[in-house]
C-alpha cells in the first residue's frame, strides 16, 4: 500500500519581524553598496514584489533540531502511535543547527539523531538519517517514506524539515529578507486503500548551469569576510527555473496518476515568495487550458511567515488541516498536489488522496 500522511505538526518561531522594522538596515548587492534609494523605499519594493511583509524568526536559544523536535512532538501526539513503534526518522534540513554567534554549521551528531534522542525514543530499529536537498528537502524525504512503507520496510515513518534560514544569510544582502526559520512534521503510515495516500511522485535534478542560482559564498560587506560563507542567489535564474521546471514536474505527476487538474483541491506549493507561487501557478493552469486558476485551492503563508526552507511545505499543509486558511480544511477524499523547487537544482511534486 502507498504511504498516507497520517498526522502533522509545526512549529512557527515566535518572533515576527515585519518589514518596516528594518529600515536602518544597510543593504548591499552583488558587493555594491545601494545609494540610489533610501531603506524604505528599498523595503517598499521588496514588499511590493514578493508580498513578505514579515518573516518568523527563532529565539536565540531555539536551535534547528530544537524546532524540528517540537513538530514532530506535535506530530506523533496527534497520530495517537506509539513513538517507539516508528521504524524512521528522516529529517530535511540545509544548514545544520546554527549559532547566532556565528553562522558556522553544526551537523555532527546528524539532526535526525539529535531529535530522536529529545523525542527518548529508545528503540534502536528506529533508523534516524538527514536529507540534505536544498528546499524540496521534506518532499523528497515524503517521497523516500512512500518507498519504504510501499516495500514494508516500514509501518510508521517521521519526515521532518527544520531550518533557520535567518543564521545563514547577511543583513546586507537584500535578498535576506526573502528568508526565515521554522519545522514541520508528518508522521506517515502505510494508506488502508490503494487509492488514498501518495499516488504519484517525481523528481528532477539540474546540476550543470544551474548548480550556482543558490550557493554559499562570502559576505559582500569586508567587515565580515572572516565570518563564514553566507546564502547566495541569483533570484531571476531562479524564477526562470522554477516558472519552467515546477508546472512541468506537475503535470508529470498528474500524468502518472490520472488525475485531471479540475479534480485537484489544494496546490501546496514551496513558499518561496508570492508572486513566484502565483505565476507557477498561472502558468500550470494555462498549460491546461485553464485561464485562471481559483484562488481558494492555492493557500499563501509566505506573506507573513517568510521563506523557511525545507519548513514551507509541512507548515503550511499544517495549517491547512488546522483550517488556518479557510473553515473547510482538508476533508476525505481531497486530491493534494506538493511542489517545491531549490537549490542544486532541484525541482519535485506529489500528489496524495487524504
Amino acid at each position: 500500500m502507498p504511504a498516507y500522511i497520517l498526522s502533522t505538526g509545526a512549529y512557527r518561531p515566535r518572533v515576527q519581524q515585519p518589514n518596516h522594522a528594518l529600515t536602518e538596515r544597510f543593504f548591499l548587492k552583488r558587493g555594491n553598496k545601494i545609494h540610489q534609494k533610501a531603506t524604505v523605499d528599498i523595503l517598499e519594493k521588496f514588499t511590493a514584489v514578493t508580498e513578505i511583509r514579515e518573516r518568523s524568526i527563532a529565539l536565540p536559544e531555539v536551535s534547528a533540531s530544537r524546532m524540528g523536535y517540537l513538530a514532530a512532538e506535535e506530530a506523533i501526539e496527534r497520530g495517537g502511535v506509539d513513538r517507539e513503534a516508528i521504524d524512521y526518522i528522516i529529517v530535511a534540513h540545509n544548514w545544520g543547527d546554527v549559532s547566532t554567534k556565528h553562522n558556522f554549521q553544526d551537523t555532527l551528531p546528524n539532526l535526525a539523531a539529535r531529535i530522536k534522542s529529545k523525542l527518548g525514543i529508545r528503540n534502536p530499529r528506529c533508523v534516524a538519517y538527514d536529507i540534505l536537498f536544498g528546499c524540496p528537502g521534506w518532499l523528497e524525504g515524503v517521497r523516500q517514506v512512500d518507498l519504504l512503507i510501499r516495500s514494508g520496510e516500514a509501518r510508521y515513518v517521521l519526515v521532518v524539515g527544520t531550518d533557520t534560514v535567518s543564521r545563514v544569510v547577511e543583513e546586507y544582502d537584500v535578498d535576506s529578507l526573502l528568508f526565515s526559520d521554522g519545522a514541520g512534521a508528518a508522521l506517515m503510515a502505510a494508506s488502508a486503500s490503494p487509492n488514498t495516500g501518495v499516488l504519484a511522485s517525481a523528481t528532477r535534478s539540474h546540476c550543470l548551469e544551474e548548480l550556482d542560482y543558490l550557493r554559499m559564498g562570502r559576505s559582500f560587506s569586508d567587515r565580515k569576510y572572516l565570518d563564514g560563507l553566507y546564502l547566495k542567489m541569483q533570484g531571476r535564474q531562479v524564477f526562470k527555473y522554477a516558472l519552467r521546471e515546477v508546472p512541468a514536474v506537475i503535470t508529470a505527476c498528474l500524468e502518472k496518476a490520472e488525475v485531471d487538474l479540475r479534480d485537484v483541491r489544494y496546490f501546496i506549493m514551496h513558499q518561496a515568495n508570492a508572486k513566484m507561487i502565483k505565476a507557477i501557478a498561472s502558468r500550470l493552469f494555462a498549460q491546461h487550458g485553464i485561464a485562471n486558476y481559483p484562488e481558494d485551492v492555492l493557500p499563501i503563508n509566505v506573506y507573513t511567515k517568510g521563506n523557511n526552507s525545507v519548513a514551507t511545505i509541512p507548515t503550511l499543509l499544517h495549517e491547512v488541516i488546522d483550517r488556518a486558511h479557510n473553515q473547510r480544511g482538508i476533508e476525505r477524499g481531497d486530491l493534494v498536489v506538493f511542489a517545491s523547487v531549490g537549490a542544486g537544482m532541484h525541482v519535485n511534486a506529489m500528489i496524495h488522496r487524504f
